[in-house]
C-alpha cells in the first residue's frame, strides 16, 4: 500500500529569466507528494461545486519526464517506511515542485511568514493575471483540494474570491476561495503567553495563520492530464499563494441503508438552500433513538445554525448517523456539531464543516463533544472550520468516561484548536489511519487531566499523518497509563515539537509504559513561549516521567534540535525512567540533542545517531549530576 509521504518530484529542466529568480518555468510532472491506493482502503467522497464537462479530447502532455522523488533540498529521498502514516486515496502535489511562471517562495521557518506555514516550507505566489501552477495527474481523478492563502480585508474579516482550474488547457472550474477563516494578528503576544484566543484585528499588526483549503468535484481528470491553477482577470484577489493540490478519484454516492430514516424524506430537511435544517436533523435523531433506526444524510449540503440548550450540538445517544460519503453529504454552518451524551454514538461517511472563525474556548464550537461512553466510533468523517475536531470527554454526562472509542479513516483540517483530544479519563480508545492538517493545537493528544475520576489509560494513535499544526504538537501524551504513539508521520510543525511527552498542564502521573515507536518527524520543532523546541521532547511537569520508552524514530531536518529534554523549574519533577533506542537525527539546525539547564533525572540512549548537526551533536546545559545520560551501545555523532 502507498502512504502519504513527504516527497517532491523535482524536474530536470529549469529556465530562469535573468535577474528574476521567481520567473521559473518548470517542466516536470509536478510535485507529487503522496500516491493513493487504487483498490486499497477507500474513503467515500463528493462536494460542493458539482461535476464539470469532461474534456474528451484531452491529450497526455508531452513535456512530462516523470521526475525523481527527492527531498525538498535535492539531497536524496526522504521516504518514511511504508507502514508509517495514513493510507490515503488522494495524490498530493507540492506547488513549488510543479511547472510555474510565478514566484517560488523558498524555505523559511520564521513564525509569522507564509513560507513557515507552507508544506515543505515552500509555496508559489501568483501575483498577476496569467500566473499559474501546473501539475500532471499521476492517476485518474475527479476531485480537487487546493491549499491557498489570499489577502485579508483591510479591516479584517476576510474576503471571498475565486481561482480558476484548467484541465488540459480548458477551463474546468472556478474554485471558490475565502480568507474569512484565516488571518490572525498580534503574533508575539499570542506566542509568548498572551490570550489563548488570537485577535483578528489587523490594527494589532504581525499577522499569522494565513491558509485555508477549498474542495470541489470537477469531473473526470484522466491520468496524465495537465491540471493548472491559474490567476485570471476574473479572479479578484490581489494575489494567491498556492501551497499544495490534492487530486482524488471520488466514489459515487453511497445508497440509503435499509430501514434508515432520511433527514429529507422523513424529517423535512432541504439540501442545497439557505433553509436551516437543524431542527429536522435533531427530529430525525430523536425518532431514530426512539424507533431503534439509523439516520441517513443524503447527498447535498445542509445548513444549520442549530443552538440547543448549552450549545453543545445535536444530541445523540444510541444513534447511528450515516451519509452518502464525505464528498457528497455535508452538514455546514455554525450549528454543525454533535454531542454524544450516551453510548453507541456511531457516525460515518459525511462531512462536518463548521463556521468557526476564531478560537475562544467558550462556545464549545467543536465538531464533536461529550463523552463517547461505550460502543462509539467515527469512520470516514471530514471535519473543518471548528474549534476542535473531537474533544472527547468534554462535559462528561452520567454515562461516565469514554471507553473504546474508535476514530478511523477521517480527515480533520483547518481547526482552531486540537484535532482530537482524549481527555477526562478516556481509555482503551484509538485514532487510526486519519489525516490531520493545519490544526490549531495538538493534532492528536491524550490529556490525563487531574479531575477526579478515571485516568486516561491504554489509548493509541497509530498510522496517522499530521501536517502543519499551526500551534502545538503533532502528537502528545500528558500523563496517564500505557498510552502509545505508534507508526505515524508528522510534518512541518510551526511552534512546538512533533511529539511531546509530558508538558506544562495539570496531569495524572505516568503509569505503566508510555511508548513512542516507529514514527517519522519531518521539519518538526518551532518557537513559542520564548523557547526553540526540538522535534521530540520529554518535559516533566508536576509529575515524574516514568517508564517512557522511545524507539525506532526518524527525525529529518528539525528546525532547531532533534531531542529536547526539560523539567519544569518550579517543581521537583524528573525524567525519572526513560529510554530511547534506534533514533536517527539528520540535519538539525542547532544540536542533535539538547539537555536544558533545568532538566532533571536520567535517560538511557542506545543506537541514537546524529548526522550533520550544524552546532554539534549534544548540548548539555545543566550542572553536573542534575541530568545523566546513560550511554548504551551503537550511539554516533554526539
Amino acid at each position: 500500500m502507498r502512504h502519504l509521504l513527504v516527497l517532491a518530484l523535482l524536474g530536470t529542466s529549469i529556465a530562469c529569466a535573468p535577474g528574476n529568480i521567481g520567473d521559473v518555468e518548470r517542466t516536470d510532472a509536478g510535485g507529487l507528494v503522496g500516491p493513493r491506493v487504487d483498490g486499497g482502503r477507500t474513503v467515500p467522497p463528493g462536494t460542493d461545486g458539482g461535476p464539470a464537462p469532461i474534456d474528451d479530447d484531452a491529450s497526455t502532455p508531452d513535456d512530462t519526464d516523470g521526475g525523481t522523488p527527492l527531498d525538498p533540498d535535492g539531497g536524496g529521498p526522504v521516504v518514511p517506511p511504508a507502514d508509517r502514516g495514513a493510507t490515503v486515496p488522494w495524490d498530493e502535489y507540492e506547488a513549488e515542485a510543479g511547472r510555474t511562471n510565478a514566484t517560488v517562495l523558498e524555505d523559511r521557518r520564521e513564525v509569522g511568514t507564509v513560507e513557515a506555514e507552507s508544506s515543505g516550507r515552500r509555496a508559489v505566489r501568483l501575483d498577476d493575471p496569467g500566473d499559474y501552477v501546473e501539475l500532471t495527474a499521476a492517476r485518474r481523478a475527479n476531485s480537487i483540494v487546493v491549499r491557498y492563502s489570499i489577502p485579508d480585508a483591510p479591516g479584517g474579516g476576510g474576503i471571498d474570491s475565486t481561482i480558476n482550474v484548467y484541465v488540459n488547457g480548458t477551463l474546468r472550474h472556478r474554485l471558490p476561495v475565502t480568507s474569512r477563516y484565516a488571518w490572525f494578528y498580534d503574533l508575539n503576544s499570542w506566542l509568548n503567553g498572551g490570550p489563548n484566543h488570537p485577535t483578528d484585528d489587523p490594527a494589532r499588526g504581525t499577522p499569522f495563520h494565513f491558509y485555508d483549503e477549498s474542495r470541489a468535484l470537477i469531473g473526470d481528470i484522466p491520468a496524465g492530464a495537465t491540471v493548472r491553477i491559474q490567476m485570471d482577470a476574473d479572479n479578484a484577489a490581489d494575489y494567491y499563494v498556492i501551497d499544495l493540490v490534492d487530486l482524488e478519484l471520488a466514489p459515487d454516492p453511497l445508497p440509503r441503508p435499509d430501514g434508515f430514516l432520511s433527514i429529507v424524506d422523513d424529517c423535512g430537511a432541504t439540501p442545497n438552500d439557505a433553509t436551516d435544517d437543524g431542527n429536522a436533523i435533531q427530529t430525525c435523531l430523536d425518532r431514530g433513538r426512539a424507533e431503534s433506526r439509523g439516520v441517513w444524510i443524503p447527498a447535498g449540503t445542509f445548513e444549520t445554525s442549530y443552538a440547543p440548550a448549552r450549545d453543545m450540538g445535536f444530541f445523540t445517544d444510541r444513534n447511528t448517523i450515516r451519509g452518502a460519503g464525505m464528498w457528497h453529504s455535508t452538514i455546514h454552518g455554525s450549528g454543525a456539531r454533535f454531542y454524544c451524551a450516551g453510548n453507541d454514538c456511531v457516525f460515518s461517511d459525511f462531512a462536518l464543516f463548521g463556521d468557526t472563525r476564531v478560537r475562544d474556548g467558550q462556545k464549545r464550537s467543536n465538531g464533536f463533544n461529550g463523552s463517547a461512553g461505550t460502543g462509539s466510533r467515527l469512520d470516514r468523517i471530514w471535519i473543518e472550520h471548528v474549534e476542535v475536531g473531537y474533544w472527547v470527554g468534554l462535559d462528561s454526562p452520567p454515562n461516565g468516561p469514554t471507553n473504546g472509542l474508535v476514530i478511523s479513516d477521517c480527515r480533520i483540517r483547518n481547526t482552531y484548536a486540537d484535532g482530537v483530544n482524549f481527555c477526562n479519563g478516556t481509555s482503551n480508545s484509538e485514532v487510526v489511519n486519519t489525516h490531520l492538517r493545519y490544526t490549531g493545537d495538538d493534532s492528536l493528544a491524550v490529556w490525563a487531566y487531574t479531575a477526579p475520576g478515571a485516568v486516561a489509560t491504554n489509548n493509541v494513535f497509530h498510522r496517522n499523518t499530521a501536517q502543519l499544526p499551526w500551534r502545538a504538537n503533532c502528537f502528545a501524551i500528558y500523563g496517564g497509563a500505557d498510552n502509545r504513539i505508534e507508526d505515524n508521520v508528522c510534518t512541518d510543525t510551526l511552534t512546538f515539537p512533533g511529539i511531546q511527552v509530558g508538558g506544562p498542564y495539570p496531569q495524572h502521573a505516568f503509569g505503566g509504559t508510555t511508548r513512542v515507536a516507529r514514527n517519522t518527524l519531518l521539519r518538526a520543532g518551532g518557537v513559542s513561549f520564548g523557547q526553540e523546541h526540538g522535534a521530540l521532547k520529554l518535559f516533566s511537569f508536576q509529575v515524574d516521567l516514568n517508564q517512557i520508552v522511545v524507539e525506532d524514530i526518524d527525525i529529518e531536518d528539525p528546525s532547531y534540535f532533534g531531542l529536547d529534554l526539560q523539567s519544569w523549574g518550579a517543581d521537583a519533577s524528573r525524567i525519572a525512567q526513560a529510554s530511547m533506542s534506534r533514533v536517527t537525527i539528520s540535519s538539525p539546525a542547532r544540536h542533535g540533542i539538547h539537555v536544558r539547564g533545568d532538566a532533571r533525572g536520567r535517560l538511557s540512549l542506545s543506537e541514537v545517531v546524529v548526522r550533520d548537526a550544524s552546532a554539534g551533536g549534544l548540548l548539555h546545559e545543566g550542572p553536573a549530576g542534575q541530568f545523566t545520560i546513560e550511554r548504551g551501545t551503537g550511539n554516533e555523532g554526539w
